[in-house]
């Protein structure tokens, strides 16, 4: 194939006239194909609210719109050659392409835009959630339903789960006495996972029949049966056969001894369930005590063969039986634990489920199933399609191998007008399109299976041919990313494996053939005695400088520092399809790791080491970092002065940063006395800190969690504490532990205990957004790196990892079973166990796969461990047997082995130093000399502009004298109080007022606190705001006469400036044309001012109504004009 046929490729199946499913490549362009589509859509007429696309992720939703809504708004301004050469490049026929074509070209992305909803290009749980809001009634859900987070769900089931124990006790006493060491939580989600399961009606003897146990068996001791049936003949059989082994087996070794002894107890007339227990333990083998009906013993030795004769048939019969008694019993246990677990399941899906509509709460779970019920629902599922702007005619799936079940069923019933050959809309080309992957399906946590990618492909092919529509199966194999090299050691790799269910991966073609590329293959670091010394105070999981994991971590460190200080890389550039050189920089890094296991903490260690600038983690478990713990540990304190640990954790905090032998001198033989009252008895040397718990501890009553909080990482510099001690990339921290209080604020009643004990529910994982745009190196999971590219790709997390099955329910035939133990498995258990094991260890393989080909140029594979890299199962050594069917010749490095293609550009022999900040210019003027005479300047203030610019004061609308001393008085306090503690309030408000009365005193203050406290301004309070900030500039139309005037409030921001006046008029104007032209001056000069001081920033204006307690922004243009006006009058 030709680099035109990629082309020709995507051209294909971007064609809108044909449904087409589409399996794609890794690399292969299939955002592109899917924007080309939409865009041929909209080009044939296609109206932008009749087209549904469905991605995977937000952030691939987001880019999809950028792309396609960058496309139109790019055709809009084109000229026309410009224009006609991209659509011919969309495969549009150039006979189509007249000037009637191109106008409405330029038209379509107004069109797009105006569009009410615009196009919808959202992910499958968005498009449920607009379905279900928009059909409330229909669906049975509250119209103002709320979408629930991890914490939330976990409490209400916490909450569902303690309603059952009370009302329920049998029900729930069941279930804990095979809970074993299953955490309850885990369960719940996993009955939430299958509920769809469980809400079909659980008959025990359909179970009972699928797990094929017979009729007669319905308990453990009706196995008995199995080995001692009530046949006479049958039981004079058995005991002649018992009486003969017992004769023969006396006299041969003592293994066949002890099952003689054994078999001699048991009486065949009068058999009890301890007789199969004696049978178990002669002929079977135990697994943690437990039988096993698969692992017999090897018996009878040899010599017992020949004693037994001609009854060793029938010996072996027994053992067969006897096998086949364990394995019922294991089966009759399984269908006792599964049916206790549907019990359970059935009180606990509609308890939650009630507890949820009580609240108008829904999980994602939710979104999908509702959505289903909705459009199954016959009463109302023509309508509610039709009700979607006239019906969805086109709908494109992203990412499809991804879909569970569940989510083909939504798309399935979305498009059943498509395959109707009674459609109303007959007239109309409906199609649907679905692009995937299988190969990179890695997501069956999430219930994805790739299965259903051919099974749904297989569907539609059928019904849209019954009906005489389009309908194509096409494969993309060109990858626009990865060098050749790259591509062909994916291709050596999983030459003898299959990544899905008996298909075989494609191969793969590189695009850019140009593209030099290279694949290192370190050597593998084995494992050593870790022998090293810690200090008493040191983590028990500390492990020491020779941890094959901190060996690997160090290397790929400086290997990474190495090639920032002297490498170079010779990417594409986009435009012209060209090769240039340019030195390689951190954000052409990423690490994919497994999991975040030793390994992957360890080289976030080691960069760090190294000042190399790496973006930390992808994941954020909030209450596992040091600094959250530190703040967590100053609240606990707050809340319980006695708790000595709590304190003892603060002290030895950046916070406080008491070193460990001053904390010991603290708390040693301090007797009956609690650590607080030992820290106040040294307050001398302990002056600030104890200054900071006064402080925090008398604002505990009055203040919200999130204040506090912000007040210690503020007011007491606590930020910048913690910032110094453990780095940067703590502030984002500190920001999400912010949000996180403000969120418990917003759902529950605001106290402190309240929020420690929220939070100890535990907190969110937080997802991080990684952008290569940071320029640091970027070090995430696989699953987190799906769709993500870059030039370099680390795999160091290349060894065997235990295939275990952490799901505690299974499913057989469509019956939810719960799982049982590793020694109590049935033969058909264990085979379903082996069978998802090997789904598994298929997905680990897509896994792979997904993490190759990330790279574009380079690719590095290492790994460290104990095991031996060349037994089968690791990465590793799949990779290394990849590595005899290449093609390429294979240099020595100092690390293993390099391959390259083509000529990759040398090194340099200069250290870069582009890479540390430049520190900021001095301006000119403080090197200027300083002129010999300064001329006495006419200075301008805004508040000479204008007309008057009082109304009437709050306190007395007549007198203006009083108006203008108490509107001084409440400007004083606004600006004094900000920072004092709310107790001293009066106490500094009569030292700053000494004549003003006590009532107007106690307005004031009250008043004060009001407008401090009000939530809809607190960011005018913040610590990004100055008060009382005089600013001056000189304007030409002035003949450079300064204006000065002094701002109330300066709020400042990365690209805004906000400047805020305070007015106590008694009466507030209702907008800004209500307002007084002597202010709206005053704030344009404001405005005027603070552009010429910072001439590339946003500035906006606004009044502060003290009287009302409103915050009026103010158009910037009006209040220019009033400025102008002003000063040329």
């Amino acid at each position: 194939m030709t680099d035109s046929a990629a082309t020709n490729n995507q051209i294909l199946a971007s064609n809108p006239e044909a449904s087409t499913w589409l399996s794609a490549n890794a690399g292969s362009g299939k955002t592109k194909v899917l924007t080309d589509r939409v865009a041929r859509l909209l080009l044939n007429g296609v109206l932008p609210q009749k087209v549904l696309c469905l991605t995977y992720t937000k952030a691939a939703a987001n880019e999809m719109q950028n792309r396609l809504f960058s496309r139109l708004g790019s055709w809009s301004m084109m000229p026309d050659i410009l224009l006609r050469e991209n659509l011919l490049s969309l495969g549009i026929n150039h006979e189509k392409i007249d000037l009637t074509y191109l106008s409405n070209s330029r038209k379509l992305f107004a069109q797009a835009i105006e569009t009410p909803g615009g196009i919808k290009i959202q992910t499958i749980h968005s498009f449920c959630s607009s379905m279900l809001r928009r059909f409330p009634v229909e669906a049975g859900v509250s119209p103002s339903f709320e979408e629930i987070d991890s914490r939330r769900a976990a409490a209400l089931r916490a909450e569902v789960t303690e309603i059952i124990a009370t009302k329920y006790p049998n029900v729930f006493n069941e279930l804990i006495q095979f809970l074993n060491e299953t955490d309850i939580d885990n369960l719940l989600l996993e009955i939430l996972q299958h509920q769809k399961s469980f809400h079909k009606v659980f008959k025990k003897e359909n179970l009972k029949k699928l797990l094929q146990i017979p009729k007669s068996l319905n308990k453990i001791s009706d196995t008995v049966e199995i080995i001692f049936p009530s046949n006479i003949n049958a039981i004079e059989n058995l005991s002649t056969l018992l009486k003969v082994s017992v004769e023969q087996l006396k006299n041969q070794s003592k293994t066949m001894q002890d099952i003689s002894t054994r078999i001699s107890k048991i009486d065949p007339l009068d058999p009890k369930l301890s007789d199969l227990d004696i049978l178990f333990e002669c002929f079977l083998r135990k697994h943690q005590k437990k039988y096993l009906p698969y692992k017999k013993q090897l018996i009878p030795t040899k010599e017992g063969k020949v004693a037994l004769g001609s009854h060793l048939p029938d010996f072996e019969v027994l053992m067969d039986r006897v096998a086949n008694a364990r394995d019922m019993q294991l089966r009759i246990l399984l269908l006792e634990r599964s049916s206790i677990l549907s019990r359970f399941s059935q009180y606990f899906l509609s308890i939650i489920e009630s507890e949820k509509d009580k609240r108008g709460w829904l999980d994602f779970d939710d979104l999908i199933y509702k959505t289903v019920k909705l459009l199954e629902n016959p009463a109302f599922a023509s309508y509610v399609l039709y009700q979607l702007d006239g019906g969805i005619d086109h709908i494109l799936i992203d990412e499809s191998q991804d879909n569970s079940s569940d989510q083909w069923d939504v798309i399935r019933l979305l498009s059943e007008d498509f395959i109707s050959g009674e459609s109303a809309k007959s007239e109309v080309n409906q199609t649907i399109f679905a692009v995937g992957d299988k190969k990179q399906s890695i997501y069956s946590f999430q219930g994805a299976d790739p299965v259903y990618f051919d099974k749904m492909r297989d569907y539609f092919s059928k019904a849209l041919g019954t009906v005489n529509k389009k309908f194509q199966s096409l494969n993309l194999s060109h990858s626009f990313r990865s060098s050749k090299v790259i591509l062909d050691f994916v291709d050596f790799t999983f030459s003898t494996e299959t990544l899905d269910n008996n298909v075989s991966q494609n191969s793969h073609i590189a695009y850019n053939k140009n593209l030099p590329g290279r694949v290192d293959i370190w050597d593998w670091i084995k494992g050593e005695p870790d022998e090293h010394n810690t200090q008493w105070f040191d983590p028990v999981d500390l492990v020491g400088k020779q941890h094959h994991s901190v060996r690997l971590a160090n290397k790929v460190a400086k290997e990474i520092q190495h090639q920032i200080n002297f490498g170079q890389i010779s990417p594409i550039e986009p435009k012209t399809g060209e090769v240039f050189v340019r030195r390689i920089q951190p954000g052409d890094f990423i690490i994919l790791v497994q999991t975040r296991s030793k390994i992957f903490y360890e080289i976030i260690r080691a960069c760090k080491e190294l000042d190399l600038p790496i973006a930390g983690t992808d994941r954020l478990d909030l209450v596992s970092e040091i600094a959250v713990k530190d703040l967590l540990s100053l609240l606990s304190y707050l809340l319980t002065p006695e708790d000595d640990l709590s304190l003892a954790e603060v002290l030895r905090s950046p916070l406080c940063n008491v070193s460990e032998s001053n904390l010991f001198k603290l708390a040693h033989n301090r007797g009956d006395k609690f650590l607080y009252e030992k820290l106040y008895e040294n307050r001398a040397t302990f002056q600030s800190i104890c200054e900071m718990l006064d402080d925090l501890q008398n604002m505990v009553d009055y203040m919200r969690p999130y204040e506090i909080i912000e007040r210690t990482l503020t007011f007491h510099q606590g930020r910048k504490k913690l910032v110094a001690r453990l780095g940067l990339e703590i502030e984002e921290v500190l920001d999400v532990f912010l949000d996180q209080a403000l969120e418990y604020e917003h759902s529950q009643v605001a106290s402190l205990t309240g929020f420690l004990s929220w939070v100890s529910g535990g907190a969110e994982t937080i997802k991080r957004s990684l952008h290569a745009s940071s320029n640091k190196i970027r070090i995430m999971t696989i699953h987190g790196a799906k769709g993500l590219e870059s030039p370099i790709v680390i795999l160091p997390d290349t060894g065997t990892k235990k295939n275990a099955i952490r799901d505690e329910i299974i499913n057989l035939s469509g019956y939810p079973l719960w799982k049982s133990r590793s020694q109590e498995r049935s033969i058909q258990e264990q085979a379903q166990i082996n069978n998802i094991k090997e789904q598994q260890e298929l997905e680990r393989l897509r896994l792979l796969y997904v993490s190759m080909t990330r790279a574009e140029s380079w690719l590095i594979i290492c790994g460290s461990g104990n095991q031996n890299p060349t037994d089968g199962g690791s990465w590793y050594h799949l990779v290394q047997n990849g590595l005899q069917n290449t093609t390429f010749t294979s240099t020595k490095i100092v690390n293993g082995c390099r391959f390259d293609y083509l000529s990759w550009p040398p090194e340099l022999q200069q250290i870069r130093d582009d890479l540390e900040e430049k520190p900021i210019g001095v301006p000119d003027w403080l090197s200027s000399p300083v002129p010999s005479q300064i001329e006495q300047e006419v200075v301008l203030t805004p508040s000479q502009l204008g007309d008057k610019k009082s109304i009437t004061s709050f306190f007395s609308k007549a007198d203006s004298n009083n108006a203008i001393a108490e509107g001084t008085a409440i400007h004083l306090l606004l600006e004094k109080l900000t920072r004092e503690p709310k107790k001293t309030f009066y106490e500094t408000a009569a030292l700053l007022l000494p004549d003003m009365d006590k009532n107007s005193l106690e307005y004031l203050v009250r008043k004060t606190d009001s407008i401090l406290n009000n939530k809809k301004f607190s960011f005018v309070f913040s610590k990004n705001s100055f008060s009382e900030v005089t600013i001056a500039a000189k304007f030409d139309f002035l003949k450079n006469r300064r204006v000065v005037g002094v701002v109330d409030r300066l709020i400042i921001s990365s690209n805004k400036i906000l400047a805020v006046d305070f007015k106590s008029n008694a009466i507030v104007p209702k907008d800004i044309r209500d307002v007084p032209n002597g202010i709206l001056a005053q704030m344009g000069a404001y405005q005027e001012i603070l552009k010429k001081i910072y001439p590339n920033v946003t500035v906006q204006t606004a009044i502060l109504w003290t009287q009302e307690e409103i915050l009026m922004n103010l158009e910037p243009q009006v209040v220019k004009e009033k400025f102008l006006k002003a000063s040329m009058a």
